[in-house]
């Protein structure tokens, strides 16, 4: 009989078994794939622990040569489940030496997008965007893996799940499957936090990018799932979150997050909303942004002014308006946030929006009581009042944007008329300018 030779490796010996049970030779792919194999074999310091799940990732990379959506789920599963895997394991075990490279050479990242790409959005039957979000988590830990890609990456992954139909037309097993991939996406905004090689709040700053378009459709599921990603991401910056934890020093790391106004002023707005489900988890996302704030005070550059005593939480009964959120989220934005608070609530007067008109008419009372903390950019709001005052009608907003425009024009009159007029063709600047400004605010013309 002639003698078989010991495999090379315990893998090929895996390949040879697997064949021989078939009574088939192993096939082309096969030599491929385990070629590729032994060839990183020497440079992975996770090889000897991880040469199955190896496998299985290089298995499945060298067949996406066929048609897309033709890959079988089974394989998809396993190569997803073999990141995680291998990942894992070289963080136990410090095992990273050669796993950037293999990542990188290999376009695991890619991949995984293309798989959520091509997953349908009408349905959720199977746990392919639950997994690859969890991989993605764990390819955050290898270092700049994921450099430069994670903004195409977030918004596949929120495309993937956000334009899903409601939930509630869901079948049962399909609603265990969304409850499940929202977790994992919830897990992986979190390690793209913690795990991010320049500051968390870069990286907070580069989600909410990608997060708040999904925050203004006009869909209810898809403001409620954007809106339920804010509040639980929040929920972890207050409470689990420590920056100086994350920072490449370890000292004190300033929270310089631009987009932090746009996020408060659509929860504020979201707060006032008719939906209770997004109510409350804007309140809850309020909450605990207030709080994760005020970890962070030097938000706002006047805050090495202010007493450093504790500040009053916002309170949760009775229910606060949207009046009380902005007044005390006041105190901690920069000039530029409170701005974009107040750009976001005179687009949420408009007739299209469902905000409850009266309590976002009065979050703008409050900033003419205040125009030096408020109304400091006052191009850019002139410019957004302009862009909307056509679609303003309701008697509680008109009121309100009437008496901000008067507050402008007698507190900054030169910077309104320079503002409008560079908006108007030169023959009509004149009547333009008496039109919008004139008759508006009461009796008193502008002395530009």
């Amino acid at each position: 009989m002639e003698e078989r030779r010991p495999p090379s490796s315990p893998m090929l010996a895996w390949v040879e078994a697997e064949a021989r049970q078939e009574n088939t030779a192993p096939s082309e792919h096969h030599e491929h794939v385990m070629e590729l194999l032994l060839n990183e074999a020497g440079s992975l310091a996770v090889y000897k622990k991880e040469e199955e799940s190896l496998y299985s990732i290089l298995s499945f990379v060298s067949s996406t040569q066929q048609p897309p959506g033709c890959q079988d789920k089974d394989l998809k599963m396993k190569f997803l489940r073999s990141i995680i895997s291998v990942c894992r394991t070289a963080r136990n075990c410090d095992l990273w030496c050669g796993l950037d490279a293999f990542c990188k050479k290999y376009e695991l990242a890619e991949h995984i997008k293309v798989l959520l790409e091509e997953e349908p959005l009408d349905v959720l039957h199977t746990a392919v965007q639950q997994q690859a979000m969890l991989a993605l988590g764990h390819l955050s830990y290898v270092n700049s893996v994921l450099e430069g890609k994670k903004k195409s990456i977030l918004l596949t992954c929120f495309n993937s799940v956000f334009l899903l139909p409601s939930h509630e037309y869901l079948e049962c097993q399909s609603r265990i499957y969304y409850l499940r991939t929202l977790d994992a996406m919830d897990r992986m905004l979190r390690l793209f936090i913690r795990n991010s090689p320049l500051s968390g709040f870069t990286e907070l700053q580069d989600i909410l990018q990608i997060l708040l378009p999904f925050a203004n459709s006009d869909s209810e599921a898809i403001c409620e799932r954007a809106v339920g990603r804010a509040a639980k991401l929040t929920g972890w910056l207050a409470t689990r979150f420590s920056p100086e934890d994350h920072s490449a020093d370890g000292g004190y790391t300033e929270c310089n997050v631009p987009l932090l106004g746009q996020l408060v002023g659509w929860l504020l707005l979201c707060h006032t909303c008719e939906n209770r489900q997004i109510r409350w988890e804007a309140l809850d996302a309020l909450y605990y942004l207030y709080q994760f704030i005020q970890k962070n005070r030097r938000t706002a550059p006047e805050a090495s002014q202010q007493p450093q005593g504790k500040a009053e939480a916002i309170p949760r009964l009775p229910l606060p308006t949207a009046t009380d959120i902005a007044t005390n989220f006041g105190k901690y934005l920069q000039q530029s946030q409170r701005t974009d608070v107040i750009l976001k609530v005179i687009e949420a007067l408009r007739d299209s929006n469902t905000y409850d008109k009266q309590e976002v008419s009065g979050v703008l009372d409050m900033a003419i009581e205040d125009p030096a903390s408020w109304l400091t950019d006052v191009p850019e709001i002139v410019r957004c009042i302009y862009r909307h005052v056509e679609c303003i009608n309701t008697a509680s907003a008109r009121r309100s944007l009437d008496s901000l425009i008067l507050c402008l024009a007698n507190q900054r009159p030169r910077e309104v008329a320079s503002t409008l007029l560079q908006m108007w063709p030169s023959s009509d600047r004149h009547a333009n300018l008496q039109v919008f400004l004139y008759g508006r605010g009461g009796d008193r013309r502008l002395s530009a």
